[in-house]
């Protein structure tokens, strides 16, 4: 048995359009100009979005970030459920997971938007733990880590953390986890595997290379 944790947005469902769309429309609502490329192709959640483009628009106006951010979490949960794909294969994937050991989620993405897509996806029955930017430690302490930890008798000798994050995937390998980038691997890092997607993927995948 193994304990999986994923990241939802672009490694389970493909959502990066979702959000960069929704960035747009919040900043056109709060009449400020489009977000430049560099933040939309970065693979940011919203917030971390949001706060760039503030930053740079009025970097004195400490209420701006958090507009941004609540509009364009409120448009990316109305497109969500007619918008996002999961990716090939993620459905049957997720459910021999969690068959087999137990599977959770932890996510850049907000509560609200994260529940969205859960249920747009069908992905509620499973789901062990759903860890959202909303439950950040005030310790900053790792969310991966975090989850890893908490999931008993699961140790991280018997985890895998899929994620399209360098920083998420060096988390999950400093925790002794094994490591899967989705869909290619950073420069910066170096996983125990890449996947381009779940098709044909079976839990058991995840016990040796590639």
């Amino acid at each position: 048995m193994r304990l999986v944790v994923a990241e939802l947005e672009d490694v389970i469902a493909s959502t990066a359009h979702v959000r960069a769309d929704a960035l747009a429309v919040a900043c056109a609502a709060l009449g400020l100009p489009p977000p430049p490329d560099r933040v939309q192709g970065a693979g940011l959640g919203v917030d971390d979005a949001a706060a760039i483009v503030a930053r740079a628009v009025a970097p004195d106006d400490a209420t701006l970030p958090t507009l941004l951010a609540l509009a364009a979490e409120r448009e990316a949960a109305s497109r969500l459920a007619r918008e996002s794909r999961l990716r090939p294969g993620a459905l049957a994937f997720v459910a021999a997971c969690a068959a087999e050991g137990r599977f959770g989620i932890v996510t850049r993405a907000r509560r609200a938007v994260a529940e969205s897509l859960v249920a747009a996806a069908g992905l509620e029955e499973g789901l062990a733990f759903l860890w959202c930017a909303d439950d950040r430690a005030r310790d900053g302490a790792p969310a991966v880590a975090r989850a890893i930890a908490a999931q008993r008798p699961f140790g991280p000798r018997r985890a895998a953390v899929l994620a399209d994050r360098a920083d998420w995937l060096a988390t999950g390998a400093a925790a002794g986890a094994r490591t899967v980038a989705i869909p290619a691997a950073p420069p910066d890092v170096t996983p125990d595997a890449t996947w381009l997607n779940f098709q044909d993927r079976v839990p058991s995948d995840l016990d040796g290379p590639g």
